[in-house]
């Protein structure tokens, strides 16, 4: 069986990654969003699809006034934690995969 391999990208800082083997996890740090603009705006029933790493998603979510929180505890902590401090259950990989991921290249 063949598997295809995918390539990532952040619209916003122009991070790229290749996928090298199906178990490089490393692409689902990637989001595919879309907003839908509603009656009112210029946009109005127009769709906008990007793609958004999770650096660049966690530096959206600091800037707002009410963070998302998640299971009571605000979501952009939780990240800083997982970013900087070991896990009991995973150890430095959380630390490791964003370190990757801040490492890409840019194009």
């Amino acid at each position: 069986m063949k598997v295809e391999k995918r390539t990532f990208n952040c619209d916003r800082c122009g991070r790229v990654h290749e996928e090298k083997e199906v178990s490089d996890f490393l692409g689902n740090l990637f989001h595919d969003m879309q907003v839908y603009f509603g009656y009112e705006s210029p946009f109005d029933e127009d769709i906008v699809k990007f793609s958004i790493c999770e650096l660049c998603l966690f530096d959206f979510f600091r800037s707002f006034k009410h963070r998302p929180i998640v299971d009571e505890q605000d979501l952009v902590d939780c990240f800083d934690v997982c970013r900087t401090q070991e896990s009991p259950y995973a150890g430095r990989a959380h630390i490791e995969t964003y370190k990757r991921l801040e490492n890409l290249e840019k194009k």
